[in-house]
């Protein structure tokens, strides 16, 4: 093998090492992208359902607030119903947060702890 034909040689297997590099590096990138646009789907579909269920719940605690002021609801009953209320309303927050996050880790729910420190009973 002459020195030219070595040379060659060694380019073009450099080349196709680049090309395999570059091929790998755009699978690599293709697939991060489609795993962020899957949780993006996934925090907008559990923002939906907890955003549904926080307008409903927000109903039904108007409704049980005019039945206590009637006084047509018990004290428990009431507080019963505060209490889903809450839980809905920090799970619509929780859902509303983990929407905000791009990319990182998956919103867990020991990062919505604590969703009630700001009442007062």
């Amino acid at each position: 093998m002459t020195d030219f034909q070595a040379r060659t040689t060694k380019t073009t297997t450099q080349t196709e090492n680049r090309l395999r590099n570059v091929e790998y590096s755009e699978n690599t990138v293709r697939s991060d992208i489609q795993a962020l646009y899957d949780q993006i789907l996934e925090k907008r579909a559990a923002y939906d359902a907890a955003k549904t269920a926080y307008e409903s719940g927000k109903m039904v605690r108007d409704a049980a607030q005019i039945q206590k002021q009637n006084g047509s609801l018990s004290q428990i009953q009431y507080l019963q119903q505060e209490l889903a209320w809450l839980t809905t309303e920090s799970g619509y927050h929780c859902a509303d947060k983990g929407r905000d996050k791009t990319g990182g880790k998956v919103l867990q729910s020991e990062d919505c702890e604590n969703g009630f420190e700001g009442y007062n009973f």
